[in-house]
């Protein structure tokens, strides 16, 4: 029994590669810019800080890490606007809006502020034995 295709070439080679690589280039976004920065507490860097990377026009997650052993994050996103936010277990959560990412780099400070001291107020415990 003889496939009905038994005649047919293959494509060449060079037309498969020219087609995965129209298909790469059409289908991933150009990283252009990045947003790097460091996450600090009284100058102090803060490891393990939360930071998310999201697209400000679509309010969508585009990235997420966590900052490194020295407070480092570094995001390589592609041109756009963002809103940046980073939060860890007993500091106040930080939003930084309207990031304008073009063609370059960005660094960004973040300081964080222990809960506690959100409004300049101490923690007072509600049975009085600080």
């Amino acid at each position: 029994m003889q496939s009905c295709f038994h005649n047919l070439q293959s494509p060449p080679k060079v037309v498969i590669t020219l087609l995965w690589l129209f298909t790469s280039f059409v289908s991933a976004p150009c990283i252009a810019a990045t947003l790097s920065g460091t996450v600090t507490d009284e100058g102090e860097s803060v490891a393990m800080a939360e930071v998310i990377a999201v697209n400000a026009t679509t309010n969508t997650l585009v990235s997420s890490q966590f900052s490194d052993e020295n407070g480092h994050f570094k995001f390589e996103l592609p041109d756009g606007v963002y809103n940046l936010n980073v939060s860890k277990v007993s500091f106040a959560s930080v939003w930084i809006k309207g990031i304008v990412l073009k063609n370059g780099n960005i660094v960004k400070e973040i300081a964080l502020t222990p809960e506690a001291f959100v409004n300049d107020q101490a923690f007072t415990d509600p049975d009085g034995c600080n």
